[in-house]
């Protein structure tokens, strides 16, 4: 008998799309399919629950879609909340089920493109009181641990250069859907009133920062979606601090993904600073050798500290205080790294910087060093998945220097702490 299949969204870093798709692929057919990808969203159905896609890390936030109340239309939120509110919670028990046994609280959310906005407080009281009768749980707008969201968000394209070779198909038939549907808009604008055009031009200005990392398809009415969904992961989850330089370990699962891991890797990670990507790895996959510098003695050691009570049972984890770019042959052979997992310093850290002088200029980090340490330490066929914030031309100008040893993969363009980055896949030739 096949199980039931709930319909699910899930947010993860913007940008990450094609990382997090080809990695959702992998999953079985008979238990987990993709819907649709949007920006920072994807749409899925699954039997798994809850407590297995959490472990999926690289989605950040967890929502069961209530009532199947998911549109590839130009809805109006007064529509969606009336479809809400006069149909109440569908399966009460099983949506009690996911949330877990306890009474907990809640808010409601209304977001248009990944931002909040306000809304009619007659339709938010009238969708409270479902919640509230239908799910027992009741309303704190303070301190909720669950949210009710309406969201809005726009289809999106990604540029070409982050789109896989085998992918072209489905890419020049979106082009030419786009620009046949943009040519009908245009030739109609023509006969329209300066009212549409108005409409229009508000349309494209409401376009946030997330959007244009990518370009929205058209005609937008065509490419909006509407959804409501029930957030299952708690506020709390979010309150978990990290320290200053700590990557984030929903991006270092993405940097762990795109290296495709294996039980033969020999990892290195030169600029580990706390181990936020090293704890990943040697945590969730097997490996054969873990290697991570950094210059900063207090890291290293808390590192060891945190290894040693989490992950006892590994072995061959080498911690090194140092500087990467005066570690010798004798502690990093040539040709010995089959992949290099980091994210190098983009920023001082408490005013002071991160590597010596020498591989330093106005706190960035020389990349054409570390290019030329990377081209020496990596053995053929290795790869290298690296996280640059900031100046990522300067970092591409750097690379050009060495396409005849590293050859760029494919490059996925992101957000960290909204500031532009780039996830950098290059294997070594």
């Amino acid at each position: 008998m096949k199980n039931k299949m709930d319909l699910y969204c899930a947010t993860f870093v913007s940008g990450g799309q094609q990382i997090i798709e080809r990695q959702l692929k992998k999953k079985p057919a008979n238990r987990f399919k993709i819907v649709e990808v949007l920006d920072g969203m994807v749409i899925f159905e699954t039997d798994y629950t809850p407590h297995e896609l959490r472990q999926m890390r690289f989605l950040t936030n967890l929502f069961v879609i209530l009532n199947g109340l998911y549109f590839k239309e130009d809805m109006s939120f007064e529509n969606l909340f009336k479809r809400f509110i006069n149909d109440g919670v569908h399966n009460k028990s099983h949506i009690k089920t996911l949330l877990g046994k306890h009474r907990e609280t809640f808010k409601i959310v209304v977001s248009e493109n990944n931002q909040t906005i306000g809304f009619d407080r007659v339709y938010l009281q009238k969708a409270e009181t479902v919640v509230e009768k239908d799910l027992g749980m009741k309303l704190s707008v303070r301190e909720p641990q669950r949210e009710l969201w309406f969201m809005r968000r726009n289809k999106i394209r990604v540029d070409k250069n982050e789109i896989e070779e085998e992918n072209d198909e489905e890419w020049n038939a979106a082009v030419a859907k786009a620009s046949a549907d943009k040519a009908k808009i245009d030739s109609k604008g023509k006969k329209g009133n300066s009212k549409d055009k108005d409409e229009s031009e508000k349309n494209e200005s409401g376009n946030n920062e997330l959007a244009s990392l990518g370009e929205i398809l058209e005609p937008k009415n065509k490419n909006i979606r509407l959804i409501c969904a029930l957030r299952l992961t708690q506020l709390s989850e979010d309150k978990k601090h990290h320290r200053a330089g700590e990557l984030p370990p929903e991006i270092a699962e993405l940097l762990i993904l795109e290296s495709n891991p294996t039980p033969k890797d020999i990892i290195l990670d030169p600029f580990c600073g706390y181990g936020g990507i090293l704890k990943e790895r040697v945590h969730f996959n097997a490996y054969r050798k873990a290697i991570g510098i950094d210059s900063h003695e207090r890291a290293i050691e808390g590192i060891h500290k945190e290894l040693n009570r989490q992950i006892n049972t590994r072995k061959n984890i080498q911690l090194i205080h140092g500087d990467f770019f005066d570690q010798g042959e004798a502690v990093i052979p040539k040709a010995s790294i089959t992949k290099i997992i980091t994210d190098p310093p983009w920023t001082s850290f408490r005013g002071k910087s991160v590597l010596k002088d020498h591989a330093f200029e106005n706190n960035q980090i020389d990349y054409q060093e570390m290019l030329k340490k990377f081209e020496y330490v990596l053995m053929k066929g290795g790869k290298a998945i690296i996280l640059i914030v900031g100046d990522k031309e300067e970092f591409e100008n750097n690379l050009f220097n060495f396409q005849k040893t590293l050859k760029l993969d494919r490059t996925a363009h992101i957000l960290v702490s909204g500031k532009k980055a780039g996830i950098y896949t290059i294997s070594r030739q």
